[in-house]
């Protein structure tokens, strides 16, 4: 984990005591240069089979690709949430307009009635 997060920190290369750490600098180099897990997920894939790395190495490269694939299912549920949200603010908006309609409408017939009723009133004024 220290390797990947050096290699995430822009640190300098890894120490030569690294198993194949030139290959696993540039891996996680390139790891770290992308946020999309799919191209994450395709880097793991290839890397993994570019040599036969021991027993450690694979539990942790499988600890990465499931963390990874989790990561994107998130990802992917976070898209559609916020499409879902996105269409909720917009059916909010249409309502609200139209509620805003309506209220202007009632005003006018209030406004006519009052008028109407104003009306009335000085006609009956006039008539006593």
């Amino acid at each position: 984990m220290s390797t990947q997060k050096n290699a995430c920190s822009h640190n300098s290369e890894l120490p030569a005591h690294f198993e194949q750490y030139q290959q696993i600098n540039t891996f996680f180099t390139d790891w770290c240069n992308t946020r999309s897990t799919t191209t994450q997920l395709r880097l793991l894939k290839q890397f993994k089979r570019s040599h036969n790395w021991p027993d450690e190495y694979r539990v942790y490269f499988d600890s990465l690709k499931f963390n990874t694939q989790r990561l994107r299912k998130q990802r992917l549920a976070n898209i559609k949430l916020r499409k879902a949200l996105e269409k909720e603010k917009q059916q909010l908006s249409v309502t609200q307009n139209a509620l805003a309609e309506l209220k202007r409408q009632l005003a006018l017939i209030e406004l006519r009635h009052l008028n109407a009723t104003q009306t009335d009133n000085n006609a009956n004024s006039i008539e006593e």
